[in-house]
């Protein structure tokens, strides 16, 4: 990985410490740590409770019960010799999806439960690891454009309008960009600035998923940022 830094990666302030951290007592530097977890890790909760019950009131019930369990210090448990963190969260939320349709008397239709839901193989879709994987991936790329939106307003506002009008030209993209940030913007300024946001946001790419990780070898980095599809981020453009 061109990009990334070994030096700068262990650096980095992992969501493990966060973790353990969030689990050494009941003081208020752990009680801290705990309202940091639920901040770090609702998004992609929240994606993947919606996506697996398709029922926005019964993924919210879910979602606040593991908000509760996780203030509660009941993520104790998750250990980083065991594997990653996003597989013990996964653990979590499937058991949380199970027990509410396992708690379900027979026979009876929830009134939250869509006729689309009831005829839906919940099973199967918790089961399905690409759903996980897909919610996980969308928040970090979400947290990604967040760290650049408040580390650059204009690299942000430079790839966006790279992004999302990719068939136009430099100059077409240049006075969108101009229009955003009400500054002169040129094609010439846009080509330099976009081989910046590029790359700041594949800086920011990297630590988000870094962080993920307990101390990760550049190349258990490298497999992680491959497994979420990210790697393509991460590399130069030409």
């Amino acid at each position: 990985m061109d990009r990334d830094n070994p030096t700068r990666i262990r650096d980095i302030a992992t969501r493990w410490s966060l973790i353990r951290k969030a689990h050494a007592g009941d003081d208020t530097s752990a009680t801290s740590a705990r309202h940091a977890l639920v901040d770090r890790y609702c998004g992609a909760a929240w994606r993947y409770l919606l996506a697996v019950t398709g029922n926005e009131q019964i993924a919210e019930e879910l979602f606040q019960e593991l908000a509760l369990r996780m203030l509660r210090g009941d993520l104790r448990h998750a250990d980083s010799s065991k594997g990653r963190f996003r597989d013990y969260l996964k653990t979590v939320l499937v058991n949380l999806v199970r027990d509410h349709y396992r708690k379900r008397p027979d026979g009876e239709s929830s009134q939250a439960l869509s006729d689309a839901l009831a005829s839906k193989d919940v099973s199967a879709a918790i089961d399905d690891e690409g759903e996980f994987v897909d919610c996980w991936r969308d928040e970090l790329l979400q947290k990604t454009w967040t760290a650049l939106d408040e580390s650059s307003a204009t690299l942000a506002a430079v790839l966006r309008a790279h992004v999302e009008n990719e068939e136009l030209t430099a100059a077409e993209k240049g006075r969108i960009v101009q229009g955003m940030l009400d500054s002169p913007f040129t094609a010439n300024r846009y080509r330099v600035m976009l081989h910046r946001a590029r790359d700041k946001f594949a800086k920011l790419l990297i630590d988000e998923v870094a962080a993920t990780l307990d101390s990760p070898t550049e190349e258990e980095l490298r497999q992680e940022l491959r497994t979420l599809r990210l790697l393509k981020y991460c590399q130069p453009k030409t």
